[in-house]
């Protein structure tokens, strides 16, 4: 059984407290307990014989309901703010997300392992390779250049097995063009490694908002210089 009270009076109805929820009311001899609750958008009170599903800013109100991370207040509702990142913690005083300087500081650590990554696999995805190097379609990378160069100066006879199978000697020609490509391939891995050297400066100087907005590969362009 349900009874509806309806009024425009809207002050009036606010002000009944959630102290009286619970009346009662007496039907065959047995008094039941009753459950009024207060719709704001057409100003009624439902009355009700079963306690009412409440919302959880519902719940809050009646001091029933406690505030998780990242929740607050907004309006007549319980709203969820988005976590920037692991790093941040929620602040239960202000009701935000703050970061504090050790978690940016492991963020940072963080940030540089994964440009170490970066750094390795550009430094060995650009490979340098030449398509008229005699008797050669391959491409090289700096060890197997110096591991070749070497044992040519050596003076011990090289045959080349190629990254196709092919197999040739090294000549006075391709060591010659062999060494032109170490010294691109060597000038490629030390810009790798500056470009490195000068992101992790600029990571040191960043703030939390500068962390969050940062690009590796942004960085990695804008930083290396062959």
């Amino acid at each position: 059984m349900q009874i509806y009270i309806q009024s425009t009076e809207k002050q009036t109805l606010k002000s009944i407290p959630y102290a009286d929820i619970y009346k009662t009311r007496y039907d065959n001899g047995e008094y039941t307990k009753l459950y009024p609750s207060y719709d704001s958008t057409i100003h009624t009170v439902t009355v009700a014989d079963s306690e009412p599903t409440l919302s959880n800013y519902e719940l809050y109100l009646k001091g029933e309901y406690t505030l998780g991370e990242g929740e607050y207040i907004n309006s007549e509702a319980i709203a969820k703010a988005v976590k920037p990142s692991s790093y941040y913690e929620w602040d239960y005083e202000n009701l935000e997300f703050t970061i504090s300087d050790d978690n940016l500081t492991a963020w940072k650590v963080e940030l540089k392992s994964e440009l170490a990554t970066l750094k390795y696999t550009k430094q060995e995805s650009a490979t340098v390779s030449s398509e008229n190097l005699t008797n050669s379609t391959a491409s090289y990378n700096y060890l197997m250049l110096k591991e070749a160069i070497e044992t040519y100066e050596e003076g011990i006879p090289v045959r080349w097995t190629n990254l196709d199978n092919t197999k040739f000697d090294i000549s006075d020609d391709l060591y010659t063009e062999l060494v032109s490509l170490r010294t691109q391939t060597r000038t490629h891995y030390q810009a790798c490694f500056n470009a490195k050297e000068d992101i992790e400066n600029i990571i040191d100087d960043y703030s939390a908002d500068e962390m969050l907005m940062a690009s590796l590969t942004d960085l990695w362009d804008e930083n290396y210089s062959s």
